[in-house]
């Protein structure tokens, strides 16, 4: 039997989480959860800009969803190899069309191995419900050229 689209997707995530070092994370939100459904879009010219401001250093992102004070909200997790919240704030603030908070915090061990196994375990979230129906990619990564371990090929 083949395998689904979503578990392809969860499988290749779960790989790159878990096999490279990202003690690092920074989160983007919006200022106004409601606004995070023009994420998509602001998301284009974001990594453009940050791929630019550090080109050497590997960045695994990924779109998530949040449900707080019964508002659903979009917002980013970035996994760097390197503390670099601050540059990603500068370059957030000037690539997203409305004003986003940004939080960084240290990315344990421990924490890699309790999301991946949430991951493999539970569905993915509905992003079409948020952000529209239209194709989403759920994570991309920045300069994969710099990662320790390789990422799996097609033939994978």
């Amino acid at each position: 039997m083949s395998e689904s689209s979503e578990d392809k997707t969860k499988r290749k995530y779960v790989h790159v989480l878990t096999s490279n070092p990202w003690p690092f994370q920074c989160s983007i939100f919006y200022a106004n959860p409601t606004e995070s459904t023009r994420l998509l879009d602001d998301m284009k010219r974001f990594k453009q800009r940050l791929r630019r401001k550090l080109p050497t250093s590997p960045m695994l992102i990924r779109i998530k969803l949040l449900h707080r004070n019964k508002v659903l909200q979009a917002y980013v997790s970035i996994l760097t190899a390197n503390d670099h919240c601050d540059v990603i704030e500068g370059v957030a603030s000037r690539s997203f069309a409305v004003p986003v908070n940004v939080r960084g915090r240290r990315f344990s061990a421990e924490r890699i191995a309790r999301q991946a196994s949430a991951i493999k375990s539970q569905k993915p979230h509905n992003l079409n419900r948020l952000l529209g129906d239209r194709k989403i990619n759920r994570y991309s990564l920045l300069n994969v050229a710099y990662l320790l371990t390789p990422t799996l090929t097609k033939a994978q």
